[in-house]
């Protein structure tokens, strides 16, 4: 077994310490049950896949369903609104009733629909043509609507989603992946997170986004807190019947977004590979499953940052070029338990993604998926990188300030 310094040690024989993707979901409670979900029936839903193909999802009875139930999340915040109020009018007779009807208000505002606002740091379209251009280019070979507002970011990821109360479509656009990334695999990847605003996943729509966030903040307010070890005598025994409460109702908020994620998960999933579908026929999938492969170099971006920071001589050049040369000169056997990762069943980017080795499957299924219907001249692509030349300055020093405030904090 080769050791390699700076990478995981493995067995290729047994597959030993692969150390595949685990999303992190312990924080989320409908992210926890959806991958739950996930390990149970996501092989029969791989079956029918390959079966029949990936497509949007149609509109039936879980669906409506769903929206009734997203539709009632909103029922306790609104009388909690309603009952604040009464009980201030009545404070007028009793002054008693203001604390409880202050507390009741409070508990309303803070579990209220909360629709993502607008950030104030998006490129515009008039200080960035070609990069708009670029990108409304795959929007419309997709049949979505132009991109409004694009965030540079210093993730190793992208993301696309519509914002506010107008639903205005965005792109979070991740530089350090951007920047390792070659022609075909930026336009597998604007393809994919612009297909997520057509794929017609229901998760991603204003009144069921807006209850799931609801249902986690409730949960996050209701589940009790572990007692501290410090805590004795009465105080912990009167915590007793206060937690018995608080598990009651965080067990009642548990089941209502059990029956929501039951209800979502097969056409969330579904909507997942129909914008895998979506992205491969513009691009082709050769370019989807080597952008797939990129994606799982995350341990490679926080090792090299983590160098390039520690290193002054390293930051006598860009992070971007030092990041691209470690990615380059990845050993063969990193590769290899990279792809073997890929291909474990437990092994996934997020909990709303299917597996890797399912969307690979899934990929390699469409047929005539090697040739793209969208290209994009050398032109195109440099007039874009000559727009980002300062944003990856900018989002370089963003990431030496992250990344000294996680040492430091």
């Amino acid at each position: 077994m080769p050791l390699l310094r700076g990478y995981v040690t493995w067995c290729s024989t047994c597959n030993w310490n692969l150390r595949p993707e685990h999303p992190n979901s312990k924080d989320n409670i409908f992210e926890s049950i959806s991958a739950k979900y996930g390990e149970r029936l996501g092989r029969s839903l791989l079956m029918d896949i390959l079966r029949n193909g990936a497509s949007k999802p149609a509109m039936r009875p879980a669906h409506w369903l769903s929206y009734f139930l997203a539709a009632w999340v909103q029922i306790p915040g609104i009388a909690l609104g309603v009952v604040g109020v009464w009980l201030l009018w009545q404070s007028r007779l009793d002054w008693w009733l203001i604390l409880p009807g202050g507390v009741c208000l409070w508990l309303a505002w803070a579990t209220r629909p909360r629709f993502d606002r607008a950030s104030q740091d998006h490129l515009t379209a008039q200080q960035y043509p070609d990069l708009y251009a670029l990108v409304n280019k795959v929007a419309a070979g997709l049949g979505a609507k132009p991109v409004e507002r694009i965030y540079p970011r210093p993730w190793f990821n992208a993301s696309a989603s519509r914002e506010g109360r107008r639903g205005s479509p965005s792109l979070y656009l991740g530089l350090p992946l951007w920047a390792v990334l070659d022609g075909g695999e930026k336009l597998a990847l604007l393809a994919h997170e612009l297909a997520h605003l057509v794929n017609g996943d229901p998760s991603r729509g204003a009144l069921v986004g807006a209850a799931l966030e609801v249902l986690g903040r409730w949960y996050a307010m209701l589940r009790p807190a572990v007692p501290s070890s410090e805590q004795a005598g009465f105080p912990r025994l009167a915590m007793i019947p206060v937690n018995f409460v608080l598990s009651v109702l965080a067990l009642v908020v548990w089941l209502h977004a059990l029956a929501l994620a039951a209800l979502l998960w097969r056409d969330q999933q579904c909507a997942e590979y129909y914008a895998d579908a979506l992205a491969a026929k513009l691009c082709g999938s050769q370019a989807m499953l080597s952008l797939l492969e990129k994606l799982h170099h995350t341990r490679i971006f926080q090792s090299a940052l983590g160098a390039w920071f520690l290193n002054s001589e390293l930051q006598q050049r860009s992070f971007y070029a030092y990041l691209r040369s470690r990615i380059a000169q990845i050993p063969q056997r990193e590769l290899e338990r990279i792809r073997q990762v890929e291909l474990l069943e437990s092994s996934r980017l997020d909990t709303r993604h299917p597996p890797t080795v399912y969307r690979i499957h899934a990929l390699q299924a469409i047929a005539n998926s090697d040739k793209p219907s969208l290209s994009i001249s050398d032109s195109e692509w440099e007039a874009v990188e000559k727009e980002l030349t300062p944003i990856y300055q900018m989002v370089q020093s963003q990431l030496s300030r992250n990344y000294h405030l996680g040492l430091f904090s």
